[in-house]
């Protein structure tokens, strides 16, 4: 892996990553992340985000009770970049795959629909309880490790554009990165990387 990666919104609210930091909170395990990418942009490590996943990150973060000082201080390490959409080439064996795969999907969404509206005809069930597993399983039938946002679309371009790892626990981001031979990392690999390349840079100056 080089020293430039691009990360999704999943490396700043993951929530695995939260529990290897030790946080108690989104607001914790934000100052704490801003240390660590303090110390890896020090030792040469670039990360980007999109405009996209920065506007995501911000709704969610504020949302969560970050304070807006602690995110600004996070997003001091990291820097902003759209992808150039006009001037990138995708494989078309890969765009046909990824249109077979979503019109599969959308026949199984339909499935589930079609089986829920029969379940609602006949049973007396709640008509909450209907739409909740109506929404659960349509979500998991259609969306579920797919490449699903344009957050996700605009990681990938920029991802390989700029010939950078992708850093993200999204599955379906996961599976288009590795269609084109994108190197990708977890959140917790990446800070993994982060404290080796640490003892690393302590062992060289020692």
């Amino acid at each position: 892996m080089g020293n430039v990666v691009v990360a999704d919104t999943t490396m700043f609210t993951d929530a695995k990553l939260r529990e290897v930091l030790g946080a108690r909170s989104l607001e914790e395990a934000a100052r704490i992340m801003a240390r660590i990418l303090a110390r890896a942009s020090r030792m040469g490590l670039t990360v980007y985000i999109t405009p996209s996943v920065r506007a995501e990150i911000e709704r969610f973060m504020l949302g969560n009770g970050v304070h807006p000082t602690t995110f600004a201080r996070l997003m001091a390490w990291v820097r902003v970049k759209p992808p150039t959409t006009h001037d990138l080439r995708l494989p078309a064996a890969m765009f046909r795959r990824y249109v077979e795969t979503v019109r599969a999907r959308l026949d199984k969404g339909l499935r589930v629909a079609e089986d829920h509206v029969r379940r609602a005809l006949r049973s007396r069930d709640e008509e909450g309880d209907i739409v909740r597993s109506l929404r659960e399983k349509y979500r998991e039938y259609t969306r579920k490790g797919l490449l699903d946002s344009v957050e996700d679309v605009d990681t990938l371009l920029l991802a390989l554009e700029l010939g950078a790892a992708i850093v993200t626990s999204d599955e379906g981001l996961r599976r288009a990165a590795e269609d084109l031979g994108i190197t990708v990392l977890t959140p917790v690999e990446l800070l993994e990387y982060i404290l080796a390349l640490e003892e690393e840079v302590k062992s060289v100056e020692e």
